[in-house]
């Protein structure tokens, strides 16, 4: 009598236990299978991400084999995804390059993030200027996984460097050559200037002496010849300040008529020389 309230007690619940452990089954592996199709989605992203970035990445494990690279890599290296997967990067770049890298790829695995410069001459582009990184994968117990590695071209940049610093170099030559042009100016016309101002006033005391009426004529002349040549070397001195940002501008008076009359003088004698003549209508 027993055994059989405890058979008629166990069976119930043993069609139940295999119920619900169906029913965890089919939930457990249901969600396994959106956890994979979640990763998997992830990854893709990733790697749309990864393939979509300038940059140049690959990750190296703890011996130096390639176990990642994206598009903008491999392209770089000439190998595909699938060809650089498993290789050591002594197998992938040129000799003379891993040379060159072999201490900083010693430095990186013992978790030490090193950066250098490498010029690297490439059949299909030449030489190029390429900064490298190389940012080792550490563990919570301070293992090193791998490494990154971080290439970029900076030889496009490089130039726009170089070409902007030799046009600032250009404007600091030409604002000094304008400088020293303005001071050469201003010196000279200083230097021009004293003799003038001698003729100038020598010519004045000559016309207050006793002259005829063409001895007279031909001192004006001369006074007014010198007061031209004076006015120009002033004008000299202006364009010196127009370049320094020094001029003012004046509102003078003048008589336009006795101007042209004072320029046809001081021309007359070398119009005379050559058989011209010249005339005020």
């Amino acid at each position: 009598m027993t055994e059989y309230i405890q058979l008629r007690q166990n069976t119930p619940e043993t069609a139940t236990d295999r119920i619900q452990a169906e029913i965890f089954q089919r939930a457990l592996e249901r969600k396994k299978m959106e956890s994979a199709f979640e990763i998997t989605k992830r990854e893709e992203q990733l790697r749309l991400i990864m393939n979509a970035l300038p940059a140049r990445l690959a990750y190296l494990d703890q011996n130096g084999n390639y176990l990642f690279a994206n598009l903008s890599y491999s392209n770089w290296i000439g190998l595909s995804r699938e060809k650089l997967f498993g290789k050591h990067i002594s197998a992938v770049i040129k000799a003379e390059d891993y040379e060159f890298a072999r201490t900083f790829v010693e430095r990186a695995l013992k978790g030490e993030t090193v950066e250098f410069d490498q010029s690297i001459n490439y059949e299909t582009e030449g030489p190029r200027d390429v900064t490298v990184q190389y940012i080792p994968d550490v563990t919570g117990q301070d293992q090193v996984r791998g490494f990154v590695i971080v290439v970029t071209d900076v030889t496009e940049h490089r130039k726009r460097v170089a070409e902007r610093e030799r046009l600032l170099s250009n404007e600091k030559a030409a604002i000094e050559a304008s400088k020293l042009k303005s001071e050469f100016l201003a010196t000279m016309s200083h230097e021009i200037r004293t003799p003038i101002n001698g003729v100038i006033g020598m010519t004045g005391l000559l016309l207050d002496t006793d002259l005829s009426s063409e001895q007279r004529d031909y001192a004006d002349t001369i006074r007014s010849s010198a007061d031209t040549l004076l006015t120009l070397i002033n004008d000299i001195l202006d364009f010196s300040k127009v370049e320094a940002g020094k001029m003012d501008l004046e509102r003078v008076d003048f008589d336009l008529e006795l101007l042209i009359q004072e320029t046809i003088k001081s021309l007359a004698h070398s119009a005379h020389h050559k058989n011209l003549s010249l005339q005020i209508e």
